[in-house]
């Protein structure tokens, strides 16, 4: 009974009927590409972070730095596989400028404003 009704809605209006199929499957088919998507970016992060060997762990600190020190924990020390020391350079966002424009202005902390 209702297979015969439906039918009969279908023969009846053929025009609603196939704009209705066809925006179904329009967006069944944007549902499966934004699902494709989705694993492909995820697949290409963790791409680039084997490729850019990222660190795992990062400590930052101030002082001069004991290379001698570290080079020893390293060699006597099977669980670090790698190690490499990077100087950081310390510029503010108002010194930085691009295109003959500074970039912004001096960021105040929250904490600051107290």
């Amino acid at each position: 009974m209702t297979r015969k009704m439906i039918w009969n809605d279908l023969v009846r209006n053929r025009a609603v009927s196939l704009i209705t199929i066809l925006f179904i499957s329009v967006a069944a088919m944007l549902l499966s590409l934004a699902a494709i998507l989705t694993v492909n970016l995820f697949g290409a992060v963790d791409r680039l972070m084997a490729d850019a060997k990222t660190p795992h762990f990062m400590q930052m600190h101030t002082g001069a730095v004991d290379m001698a020190g570290l080079e020893d924990f390293v060699g006597n020390n099977r669980n670090v596989a790698d190690f490499q020391v990077i100087p950081f350079l310390n510029v503010e966002n108002t010194d930085l400028i691009l295109g003959g424009q500074r970039t912004g202005q001096r960021f105040l902390h929250p904490k600051q404003l107290v």
